[in-house]
């Protein structure tokens, strides 16, 4: 059944609060983020997003993060930390963050910045997926180069 379905029959679940979608790279965490934001009218964070946001729109952060994400290299806690309080800032409703926190570290500095703003703590979310699942997830998918549009030649050609 689908984490939306389940959310929704979910006894306790409550449509005001924010979430936390975990799981490992192929588990859905994009895809049910998608989905909820939709139904809910929740505020989708994905930090990769909002950094390729920067670096396309050039913004003084863009061009700081753009080297660092060509090399490779991970963008500091500060700055992720710093776009989402920007995000949050600007749209005042429930969220989904979509894979983030990944360390125990950047799970302080979003306790610590939550607080802050007087925002309750989200639910975290564990989508837990077998590795032969991810596996096929993973090495099936595909991102157009034209749209960005992320499919697999598996499941959704």
């Amino acid at each position: 059944m689908a984490l939306l379905a389940r959310l929704r029959l979910r006894e306790g679940f409550n449509i005001n609060m924010s979430l936390i979608l975990f799981g490992a790279p192929g588990a859905g965490k994009g895809t049910q983020s998608n989905m909820i934001s939709s139904e809910y009218k929740y505020l989708h964070l994905s930090t990769g997003d909002m950094l390729r946001k920067e670096v396309a729109n050039k913004t003084d952060l863009g061009l700081e993060v753009k080297e660092m994400m060509s090399s490779g290299a991970l963008v500091p806690d500060s700055i992720v930390i710093s776009i989402i309080e920007k995000e949050l800032v600007v749209n005042k409703c429930d969220f989904v963050l979509d894979g983030f926190p990944r360390t125990l570290s950047q799970a302080i500095e979003l306790e610590k910045l939550l607080e802050k703003m007087s925002i309750n703590q989200p639910k975290v979310i564990l989508i837990d997926v077998n590795i032969s699942a991810l596996l096929a997830r993973l090495t099936g998918r595909r991102v157009c180069s034209i749209c960005g549009a992320v499919y697999n030649v598996e499941f959704s050609p």
